[in-house]
């Protein structure tokens, strides 16, 4: 069911069974797909720099580099140029993205602009105070959301290391100490040495793009232990403490993150856990949902995701309570997880999930920039290609007793609860 891809450096593509054809060149992974028909080609960046690695603990460094990039080859290709594209940075985990689309007949255009992010000219002071300007604002804002301190909170409990957790990165002292050399340098260091890879989504047969893209990569000067270096997993070890944290704040609601620990992305029962999901609290069709407006406005918000990486995930709610009934909603919360394996196997209960899962999918199998970023973050997170005609014959797949099996095996497990509690 899955395709796998070497990470090995080859100058030969491989083929998946499925959508997306992957070679390496000079060191950088080039994944393309083909998509005839469509008006608008996707090029995506992947740069394996984030709020985990930032050199020297460096805080805010990979974000500061996102900003000042972008603001570099704008500069470069000139506003003319730079007003066809749509350009779309952000960082998370262990690397930045870089989003960037034209219309076809500016392809030429999309092959200016990874020229210039990879062979770059020194930004000045005023460049370099501008972006700075605007990160030390971001931060600041980020940093003063009470929920995102929440987030932030639980995340680093989860995952075990604040730094996989925070995409700015920092407080905003540490951003505003960061010097232009620091950014120059880092620049630097990504491109002749960093996990780098470049995805395609478009018509791209007839515009000349494919073969652009790869004379760029060709004349770029890599190191030669770069390849090696790419193949090197940066995971941190996955170490659940499960408990209560709660997080003082002044906001007049209770927001809560609850998370039950839960399997590798690899593994296939990760669908029936998607399904699961999507029956404990995805929408207010939701069982959860149901449950929890039992009693009038005892619930603002809920839903329930998946966060499913290499090594480890977690099924995780979020929602928005009152703070005299938070313990009443946790409550709810652990009685429907213990109903949960009686729940998912019934046949109706089971159908509206699958169908729910079958229409999401197919919806994102036509949007170009999930299929762009779903490439990127297969090669730069996961050892294995994950196809969408794959996802739907597992969601085809999913029974009675997958559902029930993956139940038991996520919410027995104990849980990681962050929450806000009032000030004083």
């Amino acid at each position: 069911m899955q395709n796998v891809l070497s990470l090995d450096a080859k100058r030969h593509p491989v083929v998946p069974q499925g959508r997306g054809v992957r070679s390496v060149v000079n060191g950088v992974s080039l994944i393309w797909e083909a998509a005839p028909g469509l008006h608008a080609i996707s090029m995506g960046v992947g740069i394996g720099r984030g709020a985990y690695d930032d050199p020297h603990g460096e805080a805010g460094l990979a974000h500061f580099c996102e900003h000042a990039r972008v603001a570099q080859v704008n500069r470069m290709i000139g506003p003319a140029k730079a007003r066809v594209l749509s350009v779309e940075a952000f960082t998370e985990r262990n690397e930045t993205y870089f989003v960037v689309c034209a219309l076809k007949q500016d392809a030429a255009v999309l092959g200016e602009w990874l020229d210039a992010f990879l062979n770059p000219r020194p930004l000045d002071d005023a460049a370099i105070e501008q972006e700075r300007a605007v990160l030390v604002e971001e931060v600041a804002t980020l940093e003063s959301s009470e929920i995102s301190r929440i987030d932030d909170e639980f995340l680093k409990a989860a995952y075990g290391d604040e730094r996989m957790w925070r995409p700015i990165g920092g407080r905003v002292a540490d951003v505003a100490a960061l010097a232009g050399a620091n950014v120059h340098r880092a620049i630097a260091d990504d491109n002749r040495r960093g996990k780098i890879a470049v995805a395609l989504v478009g018509d791209l047969q007839p515009t000349g793009l494919l073969a652009s893209v790869e004379r760029t990569l060709g004349v770029l000067p890599r190191a030669r232990e770069t390849a090696a270096a790419a193949a090197a997993d940066p995971m941190p070890t996955h170490g659940l403490a499960a408990g209560r944290a709660p997080i003082p704040t002044s906001l007049g609601v209770g927001y809560f993150m609850l998370g039950y620990p839960a399997f590798p992305r690899f593994d296939e029962r990760r669908v029936s856990l998607y399904a699961m999901s999507l029956i404990f609290g995805e929408d207010e069709h939701s069982v959860l949902y149901k449950a929890l407006r039992v009693d009038k406005a005892l619930l603002y918000a809920v839903n329930s995701e998946c966060h499913l990486f290499k090594d480890h995930g977690h099924l995780i709610i979020r929602g928005m309570v009152a703070y005299d009934k938070l313990e009443r909603v946790m409550d709810h919360v652990f009685e429907l997880a213990a109903a949960m394996p009686a729940i998912v196997q019934d046949r109706v209960v089971q159908d509206e999930a699958r169908q729910a899962l079958m229409r999401t999918l197919l919806m994102r199998l036509d949007d170009p920039r999930n299929r762009l970023m779903r490439l990127l973050k297969h090669e730069m997170w996961f050892d294995a290609y994950f196809d969408y005609e794959d996802d739907l014959d597992f969601i085809r797949g999913v029974t009675p007793q997958s559902l029930h099996e993956v139940t038991e095996a996520v919410l027995r497990s104990p849980p990681l609860i962050c929450h806000g509690v009032a000030n004083g």
